[in-house]
């Protein structure tokens, strides 16, 4: 679920990114090369388990 929600999170930055102009400023490749050195986006984690998180059975 954290997975899919990092892989939700890139692709709106991607997409907000690449309408700053008539044309692309990224294609994938750059976009994951300049998230590693500029944006540093840390991956998702969960922190501590609260009372919401456990599943009763």
């Amino acid at each position: 679920m954290l997975q899919k929600m990092d892989i939700i999170v890139k692709s709106l930055l991607y997409k907000w990114l690449n309408q700053r102009s008539q044309r692309r400023s990224f294609n994938w490749v750059e976009f994951n090369s300049k998230l590693k050195r500029t944006y540093l986006l840390l991956k998702p984690f969960i922190e501590k388990e609260n009372e919401q998180m456990v599943i009763q059975v």
